[in-house]
């Protein structure tokens, strides 16, 4: 979806996804304001965040929240927000509004996954004193789990302590382009792993998302990384959620990293920012 909208909010410009997300053909959007279509929840920190950024220096922004359509249904967004500003001191803001409900849908259920695996496995360490701890039943979940991770869209993977990969899916060969010999067993500390910013400069190696949650022992969500292939051409960028696995004493047990394939949405992104401030 793609607004267009004054310091005020009221919508100036919207395309047809407007009849997806809003549930209105775009001649029926124009003079709303585009707060009309923010969920309540969501409503009061949305108008902060744009009353903070008419006051900053910076031109383009990102943030998530969630949009209601006019007959109630609920989408997860991300926002990707270009201000341009006049010498008049007049703004006109763009947005480049994305449906993440899918996504988040899968991210959850990978963790509530995990989550039952660990459950269990505790219950099992524990000599089964509380509940369901039979070796078919733990044996059940992880098959469960395992197909889980088989049939996700996103690449998962699972690091030790050492940042060294215990396990991982196909769908990370496929969106990084490396062997299951090439990431079996390596640590981040490899050659092989080359990271950078959104920005394009390096990534060091404490600001890797796996590093980051095993200093923090906190989850991350939506990190933008691009990641440069030591055989190809080019930048493999990927929207990066994590969480940490705890053992009873509170340390990290293993780390748990999954991605989406992004690059062909920053390609889109960058090109329509482009041509939208041309415009």
């Amino acid at each position: 979806l793609i607004v267009v909208f004054n310091n005020k909010g009221v919508i100036e410009f919207i395309n047809h996804a407007s009849e997806k997300f809003y549930g209105l053909s775009p001649d029926k959007c124009i003079g709303k304001q585009v707060f009309d279509f923010v969920h309540p929840t969501d409503l009061e920190e949305t108008k902060s965040q744009f009353l903070n950024w008419e006051y900053s220096s910076k031109n383009n922004f990102h943030f998530e929240n969630r949009n209601i359509s006019a007959s109630g249904e609920i989408w997860d967004t991300e926002w990707y927000v270009s201000i341009e500003r006049t010498e008049n001191s007049t703004i006109k803001i763009t947005a480049i509004i994305r449906d993440i409900t899918e996504q988040n849908k899968i991210y959850q259920e990978l963790l509530v996954a995990n989550k039952e695996l660990l459950f269990q496995n505790r219950q099992q360490d524990k000599q089964r004193k509380i509940l369901i701890t039979s070796k078919q039943e733990v044996e059940e979940s992880e098959a469960r789990f395992r197909m889980l991770l088989s049939n996700m869209e996103a690449g998962v993977v699972v690091y030790a302590p050492d940042t060294s990969v215990i396990r991982h899916n196909m769908r990370v060969s496929e969106i990084l382009g490396l062997s299951d010999e090439q990431i079996r067993g390596t640590k981040l500390i490899d050659p092989t792993w080359k990271f950078i910013k959104r920005d394009k400069s390096p990534l060091l190696l404490s600001e890797y998302p796996v590093n980051i949650i095993l200093q923090t022992k906190n989850s991350i969500k939506n990190s933008i990384v691009g990641f440069l292939h030591p055989f190809r051409v080019g930048i493999t960028w990927v929207k990066v959620n994590g969480y940490p696995v705890l053992c009873d004493s509170g340390e990290v047990k293993e780390v748990v990293i999954s991605f989406i394939d992004y690059t062909k949405r920053i390609q889109v992104l960058e090109e329509k920012i482009a041509t939208t401030l041309k415009l």
